[in-house]
C-alpha cells in the first residue's frame, strides 16, 4: 500500500469518526420528551412537575414558559396550531425522573376543558 493511500484510509477513518461522534443516536442523557395523552387535537396546557428540578424546557410547535420553586415546576405550553401537547424538557439532575400533573388543558378553540381525568403526563427518555 503506497504512502498516498494510507494518508487517504487515515482521512476518511478519521471523517467517519468525526462523523459518529456528532451524530444524535446517543442523544442528551438529561433530555426528556413530555406527552399529555389522550392524544387530541389541543390548544395550550399547563402542568406541574414535582420531584425533579428541570434546567430548561422546549418546544418546536409553539411557546412554552416555565416557572421553578425548589423542586416544583409549573410548564405553560401553547401550540401555534392544534394538535397534539408535546414538549422537550432538560434535567438538572440525572438521578430523579420529574411526576407530571396535568392542571389545565384548553380545546383547538381556547376553550377549557371542564373534564381532564383521562388527561395523563408521560416523560419519556
Amino acid at each position: 500500500m503506497t504512502t498516498q493511500r494510507r494518508i487517504a484510509r487515515g482521512l476518511l477513518f478519521a471523517a467517519v469518526a468525526a462523523a459518529a461522534a456528532c451524530s444524535d443516536e446517543g442523544g442528551d442523557p438529561l433530555a426528556r420528551t413530555v406527552t399529555l395523552t389522550p392524544a387530541a387535537t389541543n390548544g395550550s396546557a399547563v402542568v406541574t412537575f414535582v420531584g425533579a428540578s428541570i434546567a430548561s424546557v422546549t418546544s418546536d410547535e409553539g411557546q412554552v414558559f416555565s416557572s421553578s420553586r425548589g423542586d416544583t415546576t409549573r410548564v405553560v405550553l401553547l401550540l401555534d396550531e392544534p394538535g397534539p401537547l408535546r414538549f422537550g424538557i432538560r434535567l438538572a439532575e440525572p438521578d430523579l425522573e420529574p411526576v407530571g400533573t396535568v392542571v389545565q388543558v384548553a380545546d383547538g378553540d381556547n376553550l377549557l376543558l371542564p373534564d381532564l381525568s383521562q388527561y395523563r403526563v408521560q416523560v419519556n427518555p
